[in-house]
């Protein structure tokens, strides 16, 4: 910059800074960079060469092939401006029909009466030379109230179209208790869905903000810095960070609180499932998920404490190991094995119970015959004692025939030997 370009300010002159960011080969070694150059008019103050440039734009709605899009402000401004424009009108339609316009005869009015009139007081007295009706013409406005009301809604309803927020969705409806469940559900479900469009934009934005930042710090903090993370004091060094770390921003789900509760709830039970099916030691779950998952629902319901409801699980806990599983091999071998031996068992079992059969009936074919030879010995003895008294009774009525036989012998003889 020379003298004569300096000419052209004054000291205590008011000035439009400029500061622009212009790819260019300013060097003139066929490499285009990008330079930062500050000017006054077209006096250069700083031309030097930077990575990035300062600015980043951003905008809520993109309109294709523009850089700046437009804002929810854009959509309604002129919708702004209607209804504020028919409030007035009508408003102004209210306060003539409230206080109309009169027409005056001036010479059938005194000045002590028009004075009267102009005053408009509730109640008060005009006076009149003649009828009043000769000298006052009211001047009824038609009441239009009714048509800008109905344009009102008609310009609330553009822009409820427009911008995505409905009344419904806020819950400022009166007649949205009418409406089904699932009606204002997808009402609401609708509107979140644009405000998550919106979020997503700006997470562009911020993470090339953030990015920007990360550099700085990377490339300028000579020294560690002490910060409070999670209540505690640690040292932060950018001097040991990479220098192509990036930044990335995480956009949460924009839900209703019902929706939360119901998705976590589907999460705990998936989680339960793979820790009941898979065990503890799955590389799936942990408890410490599944405690996250609990933390979470606590929250969403309202309560602010979750450890009242689900203790933290410790850092040091494991858990446990389930038992080492053997050669596929080795298991068939011992199944094999189990096998065979239970088939020997069984031949065993078997032939034992053949041999009880056995015994069993040899023992009774012995009991039999015992029983039979048992039964003929009685019968035998029991003929012999009949033998043995009929040979008794015999013998005893043969004695007792000799006797009586011997009885008559002597009797005879005793009578034949006295002749006398």
């Amino acid at each position: 910059m020379n003298s004569s370009d300096r000419s052209v300010y004054k000291e205590n002159d008011k000035v439009e800074l400029l500061e622009e960011f212009i790819r260019v080969d300013f060097d003139g070694d066929g490499v285009v960079e990008l330079r930062h150059v500050k000017r006054v008019g077209h006096v250069i103050l700083e031309n030097i060469e930077v990575q990035h440039s300062e600015f980043i734009t951003w905008s809520p709605i993109r309109v294709s092939h523009k850089k700046v899009g437009r804002s929810i402000a854009d959509q309604t401004i002129d919708l702004q401006k209607i209804r504020t424009q028919i409030a007035r009108s009508a408003l102004d339609s209210l306060a003539q029909q409230l206080t109309p316009r009169v027409g005056v005869d001036k010479n059938k009015l005194e000045d002590d009466g028009f004075d009267s009139l102009l005053d408009n007081d509730i109640g008060g007295v005009v006076e009149f030379d003649g009828r009043p009706g000769d000298a006052l013409l009211p001047l009824v406005t038609p009441d239009m109230t009714g048509p800008a009301f109905q344009m009102l809604e008609y310009w609330d309803q553009e822009g409820e179209q427009r911008t995505g927020v409905t009344r419904l969705g806020q819950g400022l409806d009166p007649k949205a208790l009418t409406k089904t469940a699932s009606g204002m559900g997808m009402l609401q479900s609708a509107g979140l869905k644009r405000v998550d469009l919106i979020v997503d934009f700006l997470r562009d934005a911020l993470e090339i903000v953030l990015q920007r930042c990360l550099d700085l710090i990377i490339s300028h903090q000579d020294h560690p810095r002490f910060l409070k993370i999670n209540n505690e004091w640690q040292p932060i060094d950018p001097r040991m960070w990479s220098d192509e770390m990036s930044v990335k921003v995480h956009v949460g789900g924009i839900t209703t609180k019902e929706q939360e509760i119901q998705n976590l709830g589907i999460i705990a039970q998936k989680q339960e499932q793979v820790l009941l099916q898979a065990g503890e030691s799955n590389p799936l779950v942990s408890m410490k998920h599944l405690r996250t998952t609990y933390a979470e629902l606590v929250e969403a319901m309202g309560y602010k404490n979750a450890d009242k409801y689900f203790a933290d699980v410790p850092e040091d806990y494991e858990p446990p190991q389930p038992e080492p599983q053997q050669d596929p091999k080795v298991i068939e071998v011992q199944a094999k094995s189990q096998i065979e031996q239970q088939k020997t068992q069984n031949e065993q079992q078997n032939k034992a119970q053949q041999l009880e059969n056995d015994l069993t009936i040899a023992l009774r074919r012995i009991h039999g015959e015992l029983m039979l030879k048992e039964q003929q010995l009685v019968a035998e003895l029991d003929l012999k004692k009949r033998q043995i008294g009929v040979e008794l009774e015999l013998k005893a009525y043969a004695a007792k025939n000799q006797q009586q036989i011997s009885s008559n012998i002597s009797s005879d003889v005793h009578v034949g030997g006295d002749p006398g």
